[in-house]
This record gives C-alpha cells, sequence and structure tokens, in this order.
C-alpha cells in the first residue's frame, strides 16, 4: 500500500522528472552490474543501448503504456 500511495502522489518528483536514459544509467550500476555477471552484463548491453536510444529522451514521469507500445 506504501508503494502504490508513493507512485500515486509522486512523493520524490525529482526522480519522476529524470530522463529514462539516465534513470536506466543509474539502475544498471547500482543493481544490475552489482547482481549480474560480466557475461550477462555484456550480453544486455546492446539491448539497454537499444532502449535508450528510443526511450532515453523521456521523463519517467511521461512514459505511459501508449508509449510503450
Amino acid at each position: 500500500m506504501k508503494a502504490d500511495d508513493e507512485y500515486v502522489n509522486v512523493k520524490n518528483k525529482e526522480e519522476a522528472k529524470m530522463s529514462y536514459s539516465d534513470y536506466l544509467d543509474y539502475w544498471i550500476k547500482e543493481y544490475f552490474k552489482i547482481n549480474y555477471k560480466y557475461s550477462t552484463d555484456k550480453r544486455y548491453k546492446e539491448s539497454f543501448d537499444a532502449i535508450k536510444k528510443i526511450l532515453g529522451k523521456y521523463k519517467i514521469c511521461n512514459i505511459t503504456p501508449y508509449l510503450l507500445n
């Protein structure tokens, strides 16, 4: 319930205004590289780069299911 409340109310507006590209870089550094092996990191890098080219310019708060389709 707390997570849903934070999502609905966008408690941290700075994160919501972060570009998807910046967020993905942060996520890769803080989670992905820590929890996955080098070989997985290497394979996923191309996918992440492709995603960043398409969605990277959008702010997190502006990404909608319609945009993703």
